[in-house]
């Protein structure tokens, strides 16, 4: 078998036999080496500061360790590696291929990268678009032959680097580490598929950057890119665009490059593994199945895992987003990995990879029959079609198949009583229309006017329909900053709504920017002695009535927010539609690539001592445990008995850790999340945010 090899600037990807190659349980290993320690731990092992610009280094030993670790977790899966193919950026020099070649052993061949995109579309002139971790590659390529090639100075770690920019404002600390950079990749990710998403700062406090913000941070690199691929494509008369790497899932790349150049722009459904997917199909005589299906997963053990249906390749032994396949049969679990010729701390020595490289007796996998394969499916299907919605108790797990994921237990529970603060909640007066003066605690004053209130199902892009039984609240404000300095944030980060009940509703995912006027950017920011026009969406469940639209932030030490009465009445009396999977304080379940157990504590005193909650409010404390299949970013809110969600706070729980924002795969974690809810608003649900914009498939454990 041929062994294809990918070293990214971000993460290495692997392919045996058609096959992804897993590394520490996922489908991608992190081009990160520190003191001789490769991938993920390498990166934790350094706090993030490992050298992530290893190809552009390219130390030889290095990645000869990288590579090793590759070879390892093949043959661990049940591989017998017969020859290697390497892949590189177009238009590397000679020596650079030399040493990827060289580290590879000396069966090993080298192929460029765009070259091994291209190869499903024969002799078509094509340009492949490389948007990675490093420099942005536009190359023209005609079968086999690289026509022009060349690079833009920006890429996805830049991109990161600018969200990172764009929250530093909020840091309480001038130094940005590697968890803030590795937080501002994971928005970057989640800007691909929804509208907004919090990047999560090292003191766990959160920062909310919606994709219209995102988009004109990088739009004048994007419009570099764009011209770029117009000026490489202008003398071959390509027929398309393809779109790779991690950053091509950015819906403004595509768009952008389709408007520049006139030409069909295809964004591979899996651009993190084109390359070596193609890479794979120059290997082999003809391909026989469609060459750019997501590819199977390289199993390990006497049986094959059935390949993921969509989004980022699984694991063999991990489980699919149960929303896109919710009865898919789990591959088996991975065999211990071999301990010969490796070193403790994941080190793999150089005579380890020189016997790696040789053909080993090993029986090749079977894999299931096809017919076996269509009738799993088939099951699935049915149960999707008649089964409906019902509480979820946990996941069967079938004979012979992988054990459950690891479970973390929950935090210890701890007595106490409820911690209302009973005093009534202040407000500054304010009256739609009228200008209200406002002193923020960033030491400028603003003159704030409500100007327009109105109801839709529809809003202006991103965030079009609103779910069902959700509306939206169109909420127009004119802002002057009439003292202190320039005032660099999203001035909707300081609106809300409140509801008949003193609740402050800011739905994740449904709450942001939209433009005031046909072609008017949404304000990123208020000069010093200027002012804007601020225009925004919030998303409200039908049965909500609205009664205010609030300017200002909770805190003592600040002017109390100004308020301005509305009258939004309920237009249903029944809540939006929830999607229940389980109990709190109920045993276990696992959904869309988690495994989780929550539990609502009403009576929170022993979790925060001293600490009490805003005026007409009350605390409420998550207690979880949960282990992910993969890398998620996970954000825990509560549901009211109307169908709101309502987002915690930055408080600290005494003897239970905060939950992380990021967990790693199959690593269980547990701690607790603490709410401050209006006295009376009763809650009804612990959700936790969807992959999806749709706020009623997120999964909710009902309380």
């Amino acid at each position: 078998m041929t062994l294809v090899i990918d070293f990214g600037t971000v993460n290495t990807v692997a392919m045996l036999d058609g096959r992804l190659v897993t590394v520490d349980g996922a489908p991608w290993l992190p081009s990160v080496v520190h003191d001789g320690v490769v991938g993920a731990d390498a990166a934790a092992l350094a706090h993030g500061q490992a050298a992530r610009d290893l190809k552009e280094r390219l130390d030889p030993d290095e990645v000869r360790a990288l590579f090793a670790r590759v070879l390892d977790a093949a043959r661990d899966q049940g591989g017998v590696v017969g020859a290697i193919v390497v892949t590189h950026p177009a238009g590397w020099p000679p020596e650079r291929v030399e040493v990827l070649v060289s580290a590879a052993g000396p069966m090993a061949r080298a192929v460029p990268e765009p070259v091994a995109v291209a190869a499903v579309h024969g002799d078509e002139t094509v340009l492949v678009v490389d948007a990675g971790g490093g420099p942005w590659q536009v190359t023209a390529v005609r079968g086999q032959d690289v026509l022009a090639s060349s690079a833009l100075p920006f890429g996805g770690n830049d991109v990161d680097r600018l969200i990172v920019e764009r929250v530093r404002p909020s840091l309480r600390s001038v130094t940005a580490d590697g968890a803030l950079l590795e937080s501002a990749r994971t928005g970057k990710e989640l800007l691909s598929r929804h509208d907004s998403a919090e990047i999560v700062l090292p003191d766990h406090r959160a920062v909310r950057l919606d994709r219209a913000e995102f988009e004109r941070l990088v739009s004048a690199d994007v419009d570099r890119l764009a011209a770029l691929v117009s000026e490489v494509g202008g003398p071959v008369s390509a027929g398309r665009v393809l779109l790779v790497g991690g950053s091509s899932r950015m819906p403004l790349l595509a768009r952008r490059i389709g408007e520049v150049t006139g030409l069909p722009v295809t964004t591979d459904p899996e651009p993190e593994t084109a390359v070596v997917r193609g890479a794979h199909v120059l290997t082999r005589p003809a391909a026989l199945e469609d060459p750019l299906a997501p590819p199977p997963q390289l199993a390990a053990g006497p049986g094959a895992a059935s390949p993921p249906f969509s989004g980022p390749p699984f694991a063999a032994g991990q489980r699919p987003d149960p929303m896109d396949d919710p009865l898919a049969p789990p591959g088996p679990p991975a065999p211990p990995p071999s301990s010969a010729g490796n070193e403790p701390g994941g080190r793999t020595t150089a005579t380890a990879f020189e016997a790696s490289v040789r053909p080993a007796a090993t029986t090749v996998p079977r894999r299931r029959p096809l017919a076996l394969v269509i009738l799993l499916l088939l099951v699935a299907a049915a149960a999707v079609v008649f089964g409906g919605e019902r509480p979820v108790g946990g996941n069967p797990v079938a004979a012979g198949g992988p054990p459950p994921l690891p479970e973390a237990p929950v935090p210890p529970a701890v007595d106490g009583n409820e911690v209302i603060n009973g005093e009534v909640a202040t407000f500054t007066s304010g009256a739609l229309g009228v200008a209200a003066e406002y002193r923020h605690p960033a030491g400028n004053t603003f003159e704030v006017t409500v100007t327009g209130i109105e109801t839709a199902v529809t809003a202006p892009q991103p965030y079009l329909e609103a779910p069902d039984g959700f509306r939206w609240l169109v909420l127009r404000l004119h802002v002057v900053n009439t003292e202190g300095p320039d005032f660099p944030h999203d001035p909707m980060e300081n609106v809300a709504v409140l509801d008949d009940r003193g609740q402050w509703l800011r739905q994740p995912y449904g709450y942001g920017q939209i433009a005031c006027a046909e072609g008017a950017p949404p304000a990123t920011r208020i000069p010093a002695e200027g002012e804007v026009d601020v225009c925004g969406v919030v998303s409200v469940p039908e049965a909500t009535p609205v009664a205010a639209v609030l300017f200002g932030v909770r805190s003592p030490e600040a002017q109390a927010p100004l308020r301005f009465p509305v009258d939004v009445p309920a237009v249903r009396d029944r809540a939006a539609p929830t999607r229940v999977v389980g109990t709190a304080g109920g045993p276990a379940v696992t959904v869309d690539g988690l495994r989780a157990r929550v539990d609502l504590v009403l009576t929170p005193s022993g979790y925060l001592g001293t600490q009490v909650p805003a005026p007409g409010h009350r605390f409420v404390v998550v207690r979880a445990a949960i282990t992910a299949t993969g890398q998620r970013h996970v954000t825990v809110l509560l549901r009211d008995d109307r169908g709101a969600l309502l987002s915690g706070i930055v408080e600290v729980a005494t003897g239970c850790p905060p939950l992380p924002a990021t967990l790693a795969p199959e690593e269980p974690v547990y701690g607790c999340h603490v709410f401050e809810v209006a006295v009376d608003t009763p809650v009804t649900g612990v959700t936790f945010l969807g992959r999806r914009p749709d706020a009623t498939r997120w999964p909710t454990w009902r309380a």
